[in-house]
């Protein structure tokens, strides 16, 4: 039903099931399902016909013998084809009627078995959507500019030795050692490239945020993490949204690739959620900022499940029906980072929300200004 990385062995009678890309766990449940509806596989560039499969093997199978209390259902489009063909394209629109659809199949299911009315159905993207503007070689950027670099390590890296791992609308950087001097090198240089959005450093950086500001600290953390430019420029199906992507941002080729995401551009992170059922308010708008974090506290609230330890997200209490709470408080911020460089100045913003103690990121820019010579 989800691609998670659940894949855990499980006895073979179990009820708790997981279907990913065709396969089952526990294994015995595939049989019945590739017997009922026939073999997974791709036909084409698309993947809808994957996400069809998936979604009656969930509706016609795995529910026949009653709806659980909780299902997922992950689907690969239009996912696969906004970045293969663009935002808003003929293709990317039909991707989004087959998720239409698949969902039109769900509903049908619950309405069969008599538990639609007390079914509560989240709709959520993971992420939103930008058009690529440009592709650029990060790692062939910073090696001009002396450094180290490599996508991968062919033997044991030497100190100061950079590993760039590309994430379409951002890059991480690694150095081996956490070598000062390099890291410091790194960031200078990042501030001044023309592709460069908004830097975050493990460590106090002129011009940078720290991860925490980005709740994205940990013991693996890489040494920095930039997002890159990004524009509120239409492509050519009028969609709003560019970036620049680093040139082998994924396990895609991103150089062919047409749209792409993860970097601080507000058609990134602004993505879809909508609930629907007896637990949510009718016709309800929530201009209060919300994220994916929410969704898991909010769904174990619904079912009464005490989370074993504290979440990062909150219970999306303004939305539901059986909460008299007053709407949360939400603080908006905007942080500044500078740094004067010898050739001219770094200015870094990132805007944020803040509501009863949760962050979320809104965007986030940056923008190197040459400093021009006296006449």
């Amino acid at each position: 039903m989800v691609l998670l990385q659940d894949h855990f062995e499980r006895l073979d009678n179990s009820t708790n099931v997981v279907l990913y890309q065709g396969e089952t766990l526990p294994t015995n449940v595939l049989a019945g399902i590739v017997h009922a509806l026939g073999p997974f596989s791709d036909r084409g560039t698309t993947k809808t016909n994957r996400d069809v499969w998936t979604a009656r093997s969930l509706t016609e199978l795995l529910w026949k013998k009653g709806v659980p209390p909780f299902s997922v259902l992950w689907m690969a489009e239009p996912d696969n084809t906004q970045h293969g063909t663009g935002v808003g394209s003929p293709q990317s629109l039909n991707a989004i009627r087959n998720s239409d659809y698949t969902l039109s199949l769900v509903v049908a299911a619950l309405k069969t078995r008599g538990v639609y009315d007390t079914t509560d159905i989240f709709v959520v993207s993971d992420h939103g959507f930008s058009t690529i503007s440009s592709n650029v070689n990060m790692v062939a950027h910073l090696n001009r500019a002396g450094f180290k670099v490599f996508r991968q390590f062919e033997g044991p890296p030497a100190p100061g030795d950079v590993l760039l791992v590309g994430l379409g609308g951002s890059a991480l950087l690694y150095v081996t050692g956490h070598d000062a001097k390099t890291i410091a090198g790194l960031v200078k240089a990042l501030q001044t490239d023309d592709a460069v959005g908004t830097i975050f450093t493990a460590h106090a950086q002129p011009g940078t945020f720290p991860l925490d500001d980005a709740m994205i600290h940990s013991r693996e953390a890489p040494d920095i993490v930039f997002s890159f430019r990004w524009s509120a420029a239409s492509n050519n199906y009028g969609a709003p949204g560019e970036v620049i992507s680093e040139s082998q941002g994924s396990n895609l080729t991103a150089i062919t690739q047409k749209g792409t995401h993860a970097s601080l551009s507000p058609f990134d992170m602004h993505n879809t959620l909508v609930a629907s059922g007896p637990d949510f308010r009718q016709g309800f708008f929530d201009e209060i900022p919300s994220g994916n974090v929410d969704v898991a506290p909010t769904i174990l609230n619904i079912l009464g499940i005490k989370p074993p330890r504290t979440m990062d997200g909150r219970i999306l209490s303004e939305a539901l029906n059986s909460s008299d709470a007053a709407s949360p408080k939400v603080e908006k911020k905007e942080l500044r980072a500078h740094a004067t460089l010898p050739t001219g100045e770094w200015t870094q913003t990132l805007q944020i929300s803040e509501v009863n103690g949760v962050r979320y990121l809104d965007q986030g820019t940056g923008q190197f200004t040459p400093r021009t010579s006296a006449p």
